[in-house]
């Protein structure tokens, strides 16, 4: 994984990492926290699905007194700022997943779910991206 691309920066953690390391290393977490809030956090990069019975024009009423304060502050994905631009892994690297890892986790609940999650390399024509569309490889991974 390239260290430039944001797939390489922060996806859980624990008291380990979210505590202890950050202390070692100087970090006012929240202090970052804030930070990501007032960059990231805005009304324009969220979508909201609501089910119940209640009528639409009751839903739409809740929807408004509990979802209306959160700011539209007109962000960017952040994604935008580096697709195309910092590649997810660097130039014939071998650190593409060809290697291989055997991870052993175990779970805090039981649940039958697995969700696999990596970085595809930008490309910037646009006919192969649409002829990638419709082949879909995504359709590759299944059970």
């Amino acid at each position: 994984m390239n260290s430039q691309h944001p797939m390489s920066k922060f996806f859980t953690g624990n008291k380990e990492t979210l505590q202890e390391n950050v202390k070692k290393r100087g970090i006012d977490l929240r202090a970052r926290l804030i930070e990501f809030y007032e960059t990231y956090y805005s009304s324009n990069q969220m979508n909201l699905a609501i089910v119940a019975p209640q009528s639409l024009d009751e839903l739409k009423s809740i929807a408004t007194e509990l979802f209306s304060s959160i700011p539209n502050r007109n962000r960017s994905k952040p994604e935008d700022a580096w697709v195309g631009v910092i590649p997810p892994y660097k130039e014939g690297s071998s650190q593409i997943p060809a290697a291989r890892h055997v991870l052993e986790i175990v779970p805090v609940q039981e649940l039958r779910q697995v969700t696999l999650t990596w970085p595809l390399v930008y490309n910037p024509i646009e006919e192969e991206r649409t002829t990638n569309l419709l082949v879909k490889p995504d359709y590759y991974v299944s059970h």
